[in-house]
């Protein structure tokens, strides 16, 4: 048997000068040749090779969304957001996400990543800037549970903000620096850009000069090419063509193609979605490794809640079922890609790395920080947030300095929530918000919608416990309500819910008056969880700041007397 092995972006030692040099970005390969293995060494090898045959990927990187189902669209656990990527890990070993917050899919995703020795290429959302904060927040929590994350080659912050005209561009360009700074201070060396249409890149210099990497996203849908046939290559030349100008004219920078597919809802030249998706993929996946392009296919599942059976839900290689929707028949001679195969889940995962070689990892030490849950939102004050909307210099993103109360992410095999702790026990917590609407108007049913959305938990586990006036402002209304405890085995304790929630209003106190029930103060704690660690007990007070010592009450009463006398 001759075994051929391909390397891609490999550093190779020159024995001659002993220094290091990597090879440009072309594959090369090297041949060995072994000797012939006949009977049960024979049915191993091709048990293995079958194996792998099956498991063979050949895309550079997927585009992956977290969310899924129809309507509003439905949140997954960390078992189906696994589950995914090891769907992926058949075709490809880079996921690449959009943002980090959504869904909590940046946790679970970094997570299940480093655990089945796959890469990530990070998306952040820019803007609103609460919005952009909480990913800078959710990232600085994984660097502080997962450790250094070797595994992230990438990241773009903010996805067509250009294209969409919905954020200045002298506020893309200056996120775009805020998060490179805070990466650096953290060690990471992995470039930092945004992603957008090309025509959105051309008339943003400060941008283009803000990035070290450039995401296009260029699609035959949209360019109008047609598909004759399974060996027509118009819409191929059509799009390296785009790419290869853009190259040029951007010299010094990384350029990738962020997104390209084809939505299977769509038919062109009397051909039907399935067949040109198939034809598409075929033909441009291969073309790009052979011209050395790097390329994330848009996308990896259909997503319904952007409209069923219609465009924009359509993109995925996989239905929302998790179903492929066409036969893989990717075959491309140039590709150098051949996935790891996926360990068994275990308590604790080493950081590893895969086969396909990136020369854009770091392996620098990791950097203590604090942090609190990657779930949550840090609290920031207003007077920083002021600040930093002005973002008329490229100054350095700051970290929280509020105290906030710290969940520990670890897993074992039987958890698959990371959220939970299991030192609490699982009992109502009751809570009361202002808000300023007339009793005469509240909407009870309304507020339960919203709170159930905001905190990602069924509205089963809300009850309303009275909706009264305010005393001294009858034109409020006081909400008292309860978090209940939940039947799944692996959902958030009702006081973890309870934190959730005060962190995410003391970082988005618009949350609510989004939806046209705007708060009047802060939530208060009617009665907190009786938990079975009194450790537990002190961070659900804590993080309501209302936690009482001895020496706290003490101090008060010293104050109140000396006033009296």
């Amino acid at each position: 048997f001759v075994v051929q092995k391909c390397f891609r972006n490999e550093r190779v030692l020159n024995t001659t000068t002993s220094r290091q040099r990597t090879i440009p970005r072309k594959h090369f390969c090297t041949t060995k040749t072994t000797k012939t293995l006949t009977g049960m060494n024979f049915k191993l090898f091709f048990l293995i090779a079958l194996v792998f045959g099956i498991a063979c990927g050949q895309f550079y990187g997927m585009d992956y969304g977290v969310k899924r189902g129809n309507g509003a669209g439905i949140c997954p656990n960390y078992t189906q957001v696994k589950g995914d990527l090891v769907l992926m890990k058949r075709y490809t070993n880079i996921v690449r996400l959009y943002n980090l917050h959504e869904c909590n899919g940046g946790n679970y995703t970094l997570r299940a990543a480093k655990e089945l020795g796959m890469k990530v290429f990070i998306g952040l959302q820019n803007n609103p800037l609460n919005d952009f904060y909480w990913n800078i927040y959710v990232f600085e929590s994984m660097h502080k549970e997962l450790g250094f994350m070797d595994f992230v080659v990438g990241a773009a912050v903010g996805c067509e903000s250009l294209h969409r005209n919905d954020l200045a561009k002298d506020l893309v360009a200056s996120r775009i620096v805020d998060f490179r700074n805070f990466t650096r201070n953290l060690g990471y060396t992995f470039p930092v850009g945004t992603a957008d249409t090309t025509g959105g890149f051309n008339n943003a210099p400060a941008v283009r000069a803000a990035s070290e990497i450039m995401l296009i996203n260029i699609f035959a849908y949209y360019s109008g090419t047609p598909f004759a046939s399974a060996t027509d290559t118009t819409a191929s030349d059509n799009l390296i063509a785009q790419f290869n100008n853009f190259k040029k004219n951007n010299p010094g920078k990384i350029i990738e193609i962020g997104e390209t597919g084809w939505p299977t809802s769509e038919s062109r030249s009397n051909q039907n979605g399935l067949t040109i998706l198939k034809w598409h993929m075929n033909q441009f996946v291969c073309r790009c490794w052979k011209e050395n392009i790097s390329l994330y296919w848009f996308q990896s599942f259909d997503q319904p809640f952007k409209g069923e059976n219609q465009r924009e839900g359509t993109w995925g290689i996989w239905n929302d079922a998790r179903q492929i929707k066409i036969t893989m028949t990717l075959d491309c001679p140039d590709h150098p890609y051949v996935p790891t195969p996926i360990p068994p889940s275990t308590s604790t995962s080493s950081s590893s790395s895969s086969t396909s070689s990136t020369t854009r990892t770091s392996s620098t030490s990791s950097t203590a920080i604090t942090s609190t849950s990657a779930t949550n939102p840090p609290s920031t004050s207003s007077t920083a947030v002021e600040s930093q909307t002005k973002e008329t210099k490229e100054t350095q993103v700051v970290t929280k300095t509020s105290e906030a109360t710290e969940f520990s992410f670890t897993t074992d095999a039987s958890e698959n929530v990371p959220e939970t702790s299991k030192a609490e026990e699982d009992v109502k917590v009751q809570l009361s918000i202002v808000f300023s609407v007339s009793f005469s108007d509240f909407d009870s049913a309304k507020f339960v919608r919203i709170l159930a959305t905001l905190l990602d938990i069924p509205e089963s586990r809300i009850r309303i416990v009275s909706v009264t006036p305010q005393t001294k402002r009858q034109e409020n209304t006081v909400v008292t309500f309860e978090i209940l405890p939940s039947s799944e085995a692996n959902a958030p304790t009702a006081a973890q819910v309870a934190r959730r929630l005060q962190d995410t209003l003391s970082f988005n106190s618009s949350a609510f008056e989004d939806s046209g029930l705007p708060m009047v103060g802060t939530i208060q704690v009617v009665t907190e969880a009786t938990t079975a660690s009194s450790t537990a007990n002190n961070n659900l007070a804590q993080s309501f700041g209302v936690r009482l010592t001895i020496p706290s009450i003490s101090f008060v009463f010293g104050i109140v007397l000396l006033a009296f006398l």
